[in-house]
């Protein structure tokens, strides 16, 4: 029986490569590694998209249109479910004594997206539940595309025009492509080059407050998917909602996107104002941010450096957030006090975010 039809957005993963990678290996091996790199994408899709089954070499996902708030967090998990996958991919050759043909020929292995908005319908015939609807069609029909053929890239995530103005994404730097589709019409395409965007940030410098140099330390359990988390903790709009008094805005964003070198204010009664510089940053992971905070009339500078790590608990449903903070202002003799101030407003805003996430169910 078909149930109403739905809203959402819908995403394929695809590991290219992996047919001709079958075709000239063991099946024995070539099968198992096939086996962990789907669980691996099934892992890292799964606290935002639903699997709705696999397919071979790729899985396929949905979820309804109000679960994702922007387009910036969808991004945020293609390119950390990517960079999962480059690394285990890499991991397997770097620790495989094997010398079969299947284990040297991993590094052929990619990954692509292909991420459309539209309409289906879940049927269930027999217990098994199928996505329906001309939408659905086209999502498996964009996986047919010319983008490795006129870009040269093996990996990649491709959005469809009405992904990107449902999710308000912009599309600057994106390769665009038109294609048309039999019973589907011409359909526009934006794509971000993956293999870039892991090399930059394999690049970039680390930024991390370590436990030894850390002025002091606060840990928080909290009942939602480390990718929910990071949205409340960065989306300066969601900050608001938490933190009591404190009015964030987003201001520099260099390319559109949160990232290193972007910047939030905060303003927090008459003569509190604070500007936040971002450091580092490897969504769901950690990130690490610079604060310039100044308070009260005379300006009084206060200086940190502040890291917070995400682990994921509980099969990916809780997950554990931990702030480490070093000062640069104010003085060591003002330190204590300043972190006790501190721990006691963190405590006050986790009170209220647990309630938050718990009410919420957990929505982005």
């Amino acid at each position: 029986m078909a149930s109403s039809a739905s809203n959402g957005y819908l995403l394929i993963a695809d590991i290219s490569g992996y047919t001709s990678y079958v075709a000239t290996t063991e099946i024995e091996h070539s099968q198992a590694v096939l086996a962990e790199l789907l669980e691996l994408l099934i892992k890292h899709t799964r606290p935002l998209f639903t699997l709705s089954k696999l397919e071979g070499d790729a899985i396929f996902s949905y979820t309804p249109q109000d679960r994702i708030s922007s387009g910036e967090v969808l991004l945020q998990l293609v390119e950390s479910t990517y960079a999962a996958f480059r690394s285990r991919v890499e991991s397997i050759l770097r620790h495989t004594t094997c010398e079969c043909n299947a284990c040297r020929a991993i590094p052929r292995l990619d990954l692509k997206f292909m991420i459309h908005y539209g309409q289906y319908i879940r049927q269930q015939v027999a217990g098994i539940h199928e996505l329906l609807g001309s939408d659905v069609n086209l999502i498996h029909r964009l996986t047919k595309n010319s983008v490795s053929e006129s870009t040269g890239w093996h990996a990649y995530a491709l959005f469809t025009e009405a992904a990107c103005r449902m999710l308000d994404l912009s599309t600057q730097g994106l390769h665009p492509e038109t294609a048309v589709y039999e019973h589907l019409g011409q359909i526009m395409t934006h794509s971000l080059n993956l293999r870039e965007r892991y090399d930059e940030m394999l690049a970039t410098r680390k930024v991390i407050v370590q436990p030894e140099e850390s002025h002091g330390h606060y840990v928080v359990d909290l009942p939602a998917p480390p990718p929910v988390v990071w949205e409340w903790l960065t989306d300066p709009h969601k900050r608001n909602l938490w933190q009591p008094g404190n009015i964030w805005s987003a201001a520099n964003r260099p390319g559109g996107r949160t990232e290193i070198g972007a910047s939030n204010h905060c303003a927090h009664g008459k003569d509190e104002l604070a500007e936040e510089i971002i450091r580092d940053w490897h969504p769901f992971d950690y990130y690490t941010v610079e604060v310039h905070a100044h308070v009260g009339q005379d300006g009084h500078p206060i200086d940190n450096l502040e890291t917070v790590t995400l682990e994921s608990l509980n099969d990916n449903q809780h997950t554990r957030a931990t702030f480490r903070c070093r000062m640069l202002n104010p003085s060591p003799l003002s330190r204590p006090l300043a972190w006790v101030i501190y721990n006691q407003i963190m405590k006050k805003g986790f009170r209220l975010l647990s309630q938050k996430l718990s009410e919420d169910g957990s929505p982005l």
